[in-house]
């Protein structure tokens, strides 16, 4: 139901949604890929205007905001906006840099097929399901930043985020799991794509050319609907658990 829901709204606001959505998805793929570390930090904040259109279309729909995607940007904001994202970023993706130089020195040591299985439970255990556990707990947090009546100022979106979210994991997880194989569609989709170029670079054989349609055919389907489909039900579960925040009610 929840799912209906969330493309319900999305497609009610499409057009209100979407310049931004594309706007700032460009641009951080654009930075990124320039400034590969130094531009996604930088640039984080992006997310904060995308969620804004998006709780606005369910929450604030008279609200107005001439420059939603510069919202992360303004001045006083910008550098604590890039921490809390950042420390959101850290938290999710140190525990599987972790497990896999560990999986690494295992593998380095001891190849064979037994060791693999043991070295691969063990960071499923330690360290994947602790990167699940984060990835749950902040993710209302640009919702949060993006809300104008959170006064980030008084209170730490990182552990309002933290507070909300609890007692709604499994909520979270069965909407992932559904845009699950859309999001491994979406990555392999532009790793035929990137792979093709660098194999045209090159003169290498390109991958048959109805493959290379379908991933062409697959990664505007994707920016266009499914990813921010995907995140329209963050900020629909968002607009759920508003009213459990500090001085909402």
């Amino acid at each position: 139901m929840r799912l209906l829901l969330g493309i319900k709204d999305l497609i009610k606001n499409y057009f209100n949604i979407m310049p931004t959505y594309l706007v700032a998805t460009f641009l951080m793929l654009v930075v990124s890929n320039a400034f590969p570390v130094f531009g996604i930090i930088a640039f984080l904040p992006m997310s904060i205007g995308i969620a804004f259109v998006m709780i606005r279309a369910i929450i604030f729909k008279k609200y107005k905001y001439t420059k939603p995607i510069g919202l992360g940007f303004r001045d006083g904001y910008y550098v604590k906006n890039v921490y809390y994202l950042l420390i959101k970023q850290l938290a999710f993706i140190i525990p599987i840099i972790i497990g896999g130089i560990i999986s690494g020195m295992f593998l380095g040591l001891y190849g064979n097929v037994e060791t693999r299985i043991g070295v691969s439970i063990v960071n499923l255990i330690l360290f994947s399901l602790p990167s699940v556990l984060v990835s749950l707990m902040f993710a209302m947090v640009p919702y949060l930043l993006a809300d104008p009546k959170f006064n980030q100022k008084k209170h730490n979106p990182l552990r309002v985020s933290m507070r909300i979210m609890k007692g709604k994991y499994m909520q979270l997880i069965l909407v992932r799991l559904f845009f699950v194989p859309w999001l491994a569609l979406n990555v392999s989709s532009i790793a035929v794509v990137l792979s093709s170029v660098f194999m045209k670079l090159f003169e290498y054989d390109l991958p048959t050319e109805q493959f290379l349609t379908s991933s062409l055919f697959i990664i505007p389907l994707m920016y266009l609907l499914f990813l921010p489909w995907y995140r329209m039900m963050h900020a629909e579960l968002y607009a759920s658990l508003r009213h459990k925040v500090k001085g909402y009610r």
